[in-house]
């Protein structure tokens, strides 16, 4: 008995039908070759799709974007609407340097003491930094002093 049938019989006292799993062709494609996301059911260029190795067609089921939401929405606890209205806030650039994504995105920084270094929460989210930038803040361990101690060093003639 699978899992799903157990829990079934755990909680009912019997496991029910066995039924069939129905799933769309992952690696259909329409006319101009684009191929459909699982989650938004958009037809999207291939090439919005990560490439995953075992998968029958190669790629992802998910567009880049669909994951991109997911990962967000679990790590920091924010959503694509508030990535896309931060990125215009900043100009589509970076909070501190102000350079744009050049076709990457930008990284969301957050407050590492609040929720430790892996976990985030909405409260912990403070912008969208380019990859040096977010690098450089996370070497200084997000120490304002050490940042200051920086740049009176750099100042020095």
């Amino acid at each position: 008995m699978c899992a799903s049938h157990y829990a079934r019989w755990r909680r009912s006292g019997t496991a029910g039908d066995a039924f069939t799993v129905r799933r769309r062709n992952p690696g259909q494609r329409d006319s101009e070759g684009r191929k459909q996301c699982r989650d938004c059911d958009r037809w999207l260029d291939v090439t919005r799709f990560n490439r995953k190795r075992g998968a029958s067609d190669g790629l992802a089921a998910e567009c880049g974007d669909c994951v991109h939401a997911r990962v967000i929405s679990r790590r920091y606890g924010v959503d694509l609407t508030w990535y896309l209205a931060t990125l215009e806030s900043q100009e589509g650039g970076c909070a501190i340097c102000g350079s744009r994504s050049n076709g990457r995105r930008l990284h969301i920084d957050h407050d590492h003491t609040h929720c430790g270094p892996r976990r985030g929460c909405a409260g912990c989210v403070r912008g969208l930094l380019c990859s040096s930038c977010n690098t450089g803040v996370g070497n200084f361990r997000d120490n304002v002093d050490l940042l200051k101690a920086a740049i009176s060093y750099l100042e020095r003639e």
